[in-house]
């Protein structure tokens, strides 16, 4: 049986307590949600990579939206890959 406290830290609203309580938001998604980790490492790494393009003005050099969408595209399946399979791999070995 659980405690009153640990119901309450089941009972976060992430979109709420990822602003009070980060670490506690974050250990709950990872541990009752597994599936959302996906959608969040997916969203990241689409960020990221539109955030490298626009800095790195990859519209002014290629001028077809098709072209961009398939670099977005293509980044965020790449960063995908890296966040979810080789940085953890590497954490572990060098932890």
């Amino acid at each position: 049986m659980e405690t009153s406290e640990n119901q309450f830290k089941r009972a976060l609203n992430p979109w709420f307590s990822i602003w009070t309580k980060p670490r506690d938001t974050m250990k709950e998604i990872f541990i009752s949600k597994p599936k959302n980790v996906f959608l969040l490492i997916l969203l990241g790494s689409f960020v990221q990579t539109l955030d490298r393009a626009s800095s790195k003005n990859m519209g002014d050099s290629i001028s077809s939206p098709v072209s961009i969408i398939s670099m977005v595209i293509f980044g965020t399946f790449v960063a995908f890959l890296i966040y979810y399979f080789l940085l953890p791999a590497l954490f572990n070995w060098v932890a």
